[in-house]
């Protein structure tokens, strides 16, 4: 069987092509995500800073962007894990909106990077 692979050309696409064979599945590696940074760094104004990605966290690490008073919240286990260089130990998640959006109980406003 063949299994098509869409990562970022760095170790996720590597992992992921190393998982795939070792289930006896072949890859067929396609690294058509290419990470261009913006210089752009989350808002200062936000409450809650949300990463979902480890790109995201190493591109505002890299930036020099420190969270300020903002609670960071990192979406899944492995972007948790990478978003000690800006935040240093885990965050609790906050509660989200019906429309997926965190919030707290007084409506803080929350930035997705």
């Amino acid at each position: 069987m063949k299994v098509a692979v869409f990562r970022p050309d760095d170790e996720r696409l590597t992992e992921a092509v190393e998982l795939l064979d070792s289930l006896g599945a072949t890859p067929v590696a396609d690294p058509m995500l290419a990470i261009e940074p913006t210089g752009a760094t989350p808002r200062s104004d936000a409450d809650y800073v949300v990463f979902t990605s480890k790109t995201g966290i190493e591109l505002a690490a890299e930036a020099g962007w420190q969270p300020s008073a903002a609670t960071l919240v990192s979406l899944g286990s492995g972007t948790q894990a990478d978003a000690t260089p800006v935040r240093g130990p885990p965050a609790t998640r906050p509660r989200s909106t019906p429309r997926g959006a965190p919030r707290s109980s007084r409506g803080d406003r929350a930035v997705v990077a």
